[in-house]
């Protein structure tokens, strides 16, 4: 019965999340787990933050436009306003007034993200286990224009 759903968060997945070759990897990372109950969990686990991600998407009634990360910082200034979902790697530097999403650790041109608006655990998350060491990410938020440029104004985080 479970594998039913597996199925349906696996097709789910495609168009949620904005790099199709993370949910490869992870599906790959399962794959190669030995201990069945263990697979398992782990494939429950991907259909779990791929339905998450979808709520988090849903969540207001605005409509939200699916992109990669790169399209979002190419297409940055033409989407001010505009409600996104994109995937990518955060990290806060120093504290939640610097967090940035970027598509890896050596990324020098990472979009800015508000995350002041998340709810408490998300933002303990972000304080507590994303500075150092790179947290995965599908990130929902209306992108805005600051004195210093663009940021991504984060509604909503489903953590991968």
């Amino acid at each position: 019965m479970k594998f039913k759903y597996l199925i349906v968060a696996a097709g789910l997945a495609t168009p949620l999340v904005s790099h199709a070759a993370d949910e490869s990897v992870a599906f790959g990372n399962c794959a190669v787990i030995q201990n069945d109950k263990q697979r398992l969990a782990c494939y429950d686990a991907i259909r779990d933050r791929s339905i998450a991600a979808y709520k988090a998407s849903l969540k207001s009634g605005a409509s939200t436009q699916q992109m990669a990360l790169a399209d979002l910082k190419t297409d940055i200034k033409g989407l001010s306003g505009k409600r996104v979902s994109t995937a990518g790697k955060v990290q806060v530097v120093g504290g939640l007034e610097m967090v940035f999403l970027k598509t890896d650790e050596f990324d020098m041109a990472p979009v800015t993200m508000r995350a002041d608006g998340l709810p408490r655990e998300d933002r303990k998350k972000l304080l507590n286990g994303c500075q150092m060491v790179l947290c995965t990410a599908t990130v929902v938020g209306t992108v805005r224009r600051t004195p210093i440029g663009f940021e991504l104004n984060a509604e909503s985080v489903a953590w991968r």
